[in-house]
């Protein structure tokens, strides 16, 4: 494995000006900069404790979040897009080696990655210096340094994952997943996870190995970084923000106190730099030994091996033909019924669904064990609370959103949009056959995760009410259609895979970066900042919180589970509610006025007018849209 600095820079420059002269580089950096406007409202006894590192800390949770999506926006397909294009092959032509041609990716994805990251959070830094008068540059440089670090490493992780994967709808997938169980909630969801089943205990009841748990905290990139940059900025370590650390006395350790070498701040260095040194060596060695195209076999193999169970049992229970069946549907207007039975058919035999349906089921029965409180209040409830997050928020949230991205672009870019443009179907007949029939197929897997896991939960908790369950089911079906219609919308935008990714990747990042966007927005109206813990008694606040559809789920699905009118996790909220001591950022309409529903527009149940209008809004636009579109 040979690499030479120069071709490697040569490469480096050609990726980054191929990222700037794109216009998903300015929707990234437009996004950036909004983010890195939200400023987060900062307590004086904060600004006090942290001093010069005040500027910092604002933007040391905007720079953890932006740089996994961004990085995933412009590299899911640094490598296998290439393959699949076979410009691969010119790079390969000029006597670069393969290690030029990955290590070159590396560095100009982690420099356009970085640039508008900068950027936007080099904003707030400015404002905070004027504002605050308050600015250290020692700790400036030693977070910038780390923060390069941890976006070299994110980079690495996600580039080194588009040269192993086969397809770019693959390496969107693998990358969705590191990102989101991988990086962004590893500790906070994902060692619980693994510890509840290995351990059988969650933290809040009786914790084995503490020790141990957090060590398994720290070893995310993400996480590693916390803990390097809290370390930096004098405030106690943990896997949080440096805001929530010194928020939360619950995470706050006792300075002085001896602690192993494993647990020093110093030591997360090593998982930092780790995992992407060891992806990134084990995939240059795969990339030495494949083709520098992507072959149908190996775009498919995998796909065929995971497929042969399914073809089976879709061969003896043909679930496709109920959507072409004329007595159900022919009543119906439009010509849509053909074109939804052809895609409920593709995509009900992707193993892809039903990996993700196992992913539910296996997440939430691994998580049924909770507090012993939430137990009590829940009943047997919980395993419909367990589901909510993150089975169906995100995992099956996010997922309808990545199934149905590609469902038109896709069909442009090959031409074979065509074909059923040559039919008698009408091009809003094509928008509304392939959101039905791409989404009941989705939601078959997701609705069986969703009863097996109640029915596992019996012995534990005993059945769940016929009537709550049935309800928690249409709430999801009614939240999966409003998130695949947003997906179809995406993809009638443009016949670009690149583009209609980096646009779903934002999409479902979104809820990561919501509340401050919200906090910013609401302070830049009434010029009252938002204090995390201690919201505005203003119900359009609220409101504000509300709109996104991952919200407008929970608040639903919070109402039917009888826990307390929030935008929050049931779990979280039910906690917070009843240890009255809990110092959260998780707040409830009770909280803050004293009742549930204090106007008409924060009932629950207009939460599901809101998903209506998110669905109708969707398939309005993306019939406009694709009626007025190019089909080549």
């Amino acid at each position: 494995m040979r690499v030479h600095f120069t071709k490697l820079l040569s490469v480096s420059r050609r990726e980054y000006q191929t990222i700037l002269s794109r216009r998903l580089f300015l929707i990234v950096s437009t996004t950036a900069f909004s983010v890195g406007l939200a400023t987060t409202s900062l307590r004086p006894t904060t600004i006090q404790t942290l001093g010069g590192a005040t500027p910092i800390a604002d933007v040391q949770g905007t720079i953890a979040l932006l740089v996994p999506f961004v990085a995933a926006t412009f590299g899911y397909r640094a490598v296998v897009g290439e393959r699949e294009s076979g410009t691969i092959r010119i790079l390969a032509g000029t006597r670069l080696s393969r290690s030029d041609i990955i290590l070159g990716k590396i560095v100009g994805q982690t420099v356009a990655t970085f640039t508008p990251v900068i950027f936007g959070t080099t904003l707030v830094v400015v404002v905070d210096i004027f504002s605050l008068n308050r600015f250290s540059v020692g700790i400036a440089l030693e977070f910038v340094i780390v923060a390069l670090i941890y976006t070299f490493a994110v980079v690495a992780i996600i580039v080194s994952i588009s040269t192993l994967a086969s397809s770019s709808v693959q390496s969107a997938v693998l990358i969705g997943i590191t990102v989101l169980a991988g990086l962004l909630l590893w500790s906070d969801l994902m060692v619980i996870f693994l510890w509840d089943t290995f351990t059988g205990t969650v933290p809040g009841n009786s914790l084995r190995y503490p020790n141990i748990f957090e060590l398994a905290s720290r070893l995310s990139p993400n996480d590693a970084y916390y803990v390097l940059t809290n370390w930096i900025l004098d405030v106690p370590i943990g896997t949080d923000s440096a805001v929530t650390q010194l928020t939360g006395p619950l995470n706050e350790a006792v300075k002085g106190e001896p602690r192993p070498l494993y647990l020093t701040p110093w030591f997360s260095l090593i998982p930092l730099v780790g995992w992407p040194f060891v992806l990134v060596l084990f995939s240059l060695r795969t990339f030495e030994n494949r083709s520098l195209t992507v072959r149908p076999d190996e775009k498919f193999n995998w796909v065929r091996r995971l497929q042969i169970p399914w073809n089976r049992l879709s061969n003896w229970a043909p679930f496709g033909s109920i959507l072409g069946r004329r007595d159900l549907f022919s009543w119906l207007p439009g010509r849509w019924q053909s074109i939804a039975q052809r895609e409920f058919r593709i995509l009900s035999r992707s193993p892809g669904i039903w990996l993700l349906g196992a992913l539910i089921f296996v997440t939430s029965i691994s998580s049924l064990a909770v507090q012993d409180i939430v137990k009590n209040y829940l009943g047997p409830l919980v395993p419909l609370a367990v589901l909510q997050t993150p089975g169906i928020t995100l995992f099956a949230g996010s997922g309808a959103v990545f199934f149905t991205f590609r469902a038109l672009s896709e069909e442009r870019r090959s031409g074979s949009i065509r074909l059923t443009a040559g039919t008698k179907a009408s091009r809003a007949d094509v928008i509304i056959g392939v959101l039905i029939g791409r989404t009941i197929a989705f939601v078959i897997p997701v609705l069986i995760a969703i009863v097996l896991t109640c029915v596992v939960a019996i012995p534990q908790y005993s059945a769940v009410p016929l009537v709550q369950l049935l309800e928690f089911l249409a709430a999801s079906v009614g939240f999966l259609f409003a998130m695949a219609a947003v997906g179809v919308a995406i993809s009638t935008l443009s016949r670009h895979q690149v583009v209609v990714g980096g646009l779903a990747f934002s999409f479902v990042a979104l809820p990561f970066y919501w509340e401050p966007l919200v906090n910013s927005f609401y302070s830049i109206v009434t010029g009252n900042a938002v204090d995390l813990v201690r919201p505005p008694q203003d119900p359009t606040y609220f409101l504000f919180k509300w709109l996104l559809p991952q919200n407008l789920y929970r608040v639903l699905t919070n109402w039917l589970l009888g826990v307390p009118n929030s935008s929050g996790t049931a779990l979280f909220v039910t906690s917070d509610m009843l240890q009255q001591s809990t110092v959260s950022n998780i707040t409830t309409v009770r909280s803050v006025f004293g009742t549930n529903i204090p106007v008409w527009y924060l009932h629950p149940i207009l939460a599901v007018v809101g998903l209506m209008l998110l669905l109708g809004v969707s398939q309005i636009f993306s019939i406009l849209v694709f009626s007025r579109s190019d089909l080549d």
